[in-house]
């Protein structure tokens, strides 16, 4: 698509004549028809635009190649951002440097599911308080640096992924994926380098989020991913590394998130199915000081699981130590002190909506899991009427904890419509993952409390739900 700022017959718009049509009438961009002599420069550029021509003339006399100002998408929608400078919720698309090498001779088909990760799919990876575009970049750094074994198994996994998420089930991204595998394989992750390591834990993470978009009861695969990426941070001490790289940080939170996420559904398995979990190294990301706002906040989650895990589902909050409910009180105040300005950090309006639900998911939940040792009932439904208020009016809700969190206190009709609903408007989304089993959690439980009339503990009503899955479920 292309604004075309000369005639062919030397005739010109000026800066000034062209700015003025702008304001008098919105941009309209055509395709010139077949006869239009204007979709080619054939005249002599005029000095009043110069810089901006569309044409360049040697020294000689000979016309050089033709130059067309382009116009895309993203222009058009920075130009509504500027145009609209008072309202922040507008996104502000990036410019993007095309990447010309191509160490693996990409062919068609990988090109295309390459073009999809990096503008669409990559919006789908699961992370907290970073922006995946972000984390799309490093993992094209990673998968492109070299042509080794180690980049190519980055590779074969963001392709993978991208074609899980483009076509769903598709015998394509399958063999993207176990050829990803292969490649894993033929590094031994006790001979590897650092850059092969780094390497290992993008590859491993991109085959665990194809796991996970699509998740069903019927595949508890990511599990495994995830206990081999920490398998692989472990041996070669990367939480522990003096120069940890930004890509190496990014790549930390990342499976730092999913790690407290698996903790959290695994503290209501059945502990005959959770042997494989329960002999996986435990993981603390270490970063630089201070620790990322998005960070503090998942470790409060982190440590909240452990105060939970401390004592028995039916515990009733009497037997609790002192020291214990002190424990709680002080990740009550941490968590309401928890600032979303700085997680968000300038985000759009949804985004910021997103941060303030998972705060209010976090209260809610201390003080459920804990059969409301704190005595703040009355706070707790305050929390959660502030949660579904905020579910009213957001447009999306990319991350499940808090939706699953709030939507097991919708007790009313309406309250369970608004849960159902933005699970729905989400799911149509390009940064959705699968929604499908938090919603048939929900609707479980959901039937549990109204069967036992509201005399069932939230704690029980978790763990005999969860335990119904053949699969750990994944909340990221």
């Amino acid at each position: 698509m292309a604004l075309l700022l000369e005639t062919a017959g030397g005739g010109s718009v000026s800066r000034h004549t062209y700015s003025e049509q702008r304001r008098k009438k919105p941009i309209q961009l055509c395709w010139p028809s077949a006869n239009d002599q204007s979709r080619a420069k054939v005249g002599n550029p005029s000095p009043s635009l110069q810089g901006w021509r569309a044409t360049d003339v040697r020294g000689d006399g000979s016309k050089a190649a033709v130059h067309i100002v382009n116009v895309s998408q993203e222009d058009l929608e920075r130009h509504y951002a500027l145009s609209n400078a008072a309202r922040h919720d507008l996104p502000r698309p990036s410019i993007r440097t095309l990447i010309k090498w191509n160490p693996f001779q990409m062919d068609v088909a990988d090109h295309e599911l390459f073009e999809h990760f990096h503008r669409t799919a990559s919006r789908s990876l699961a992370i907290f308080g970073r922006d995946t575009e972000e984390l799309a970049y490093a993992l094209v750094r990673l998968a492109l640096l070299d042509d080794s074994i180690s980049s190519r198994a980055v590779w074969l996994s963001l392709l993978a992924f991208s074609a899980t998420h483009r076509h769903h089930v598709y015998a394509q991204s399958v063999e993207y994926k176990i050829s990803a595998i292969e490649a894993l394989a033929a590094v031994p992750t006790n001979e590897i380098t650092t850059k092969e390591a780094i390497q290992h834990i993008a590859a491993g993470m991109l085959l665990c989020s194809l796991e996970i978009h699509h998740t069903s009861c019927t595949s508890g695969q990511w599990i495994h991913y995830i206990i081999g990426v920490k398998d692989v941070i472990q041996a070669n001490n990367l939480t522990e590394c003096a120069d940890i790289t930004p890509d190496l940080a990014l790549l930390l939170e990342w499976v730092y998130y999913h790690d407290v996420l698996l903790r959290f559904t695994t503290r209501y398995w059945p502990l005959s199915k959770a042997n494989i979990i329960s002999d996986a190294p435990s993981f603390q990301v270490k970063l630089s000081h201070p620790t990322p706002p998005a960070i503090t906040a998942v470790r409060l989650l982190s440590d909240l699981c452990d105060a939970v895990s401390a004592y028995p589902i039916s515990a009733d909050p009497a037997e609790m130590t002192s020291e214990h409910i002190s424990f709680l009180k002080i990740l009550d105040w941490k968590t309401r002190n928890i600032s979303v300005e700085d997680i968000t950090q300038g985000d759009t309006d949804n985004a910021r909506m997103n941060a303030e639900l998972y705060k209010l998911a976090i209260l809610v939940y201390l003080n459920r899991a804990s059969n409301d040792a704190l005595g703040q009932a009355a706070v707790t439904q305050r929390y959660v009427d502030q949660g579904f208020a905020q579910l009213a009016r957001m447009e999306s809700c990319q991350h499940q904890f808090p939706l699953f969190v709030l939507g097991l206190d919708a007790r009313t009709d309406e309250q369970r419509v608004a849960i159902l609903e933005l699970i729905s408007r989400t799911s149509q989304t390009d940064a959705s993952r699968s929604l499908e089993q938090i919603r048939v959690l929900m609707q479980a439980s959901w039937a549990q409390e109204d069967l036992a009339n509201g005399n069932i503990s939230y704690l029980t009503s978790l763990s005999y739900v969860f335990g119904c899955c053949r699969n750990v479920p994944s909340f990221v």
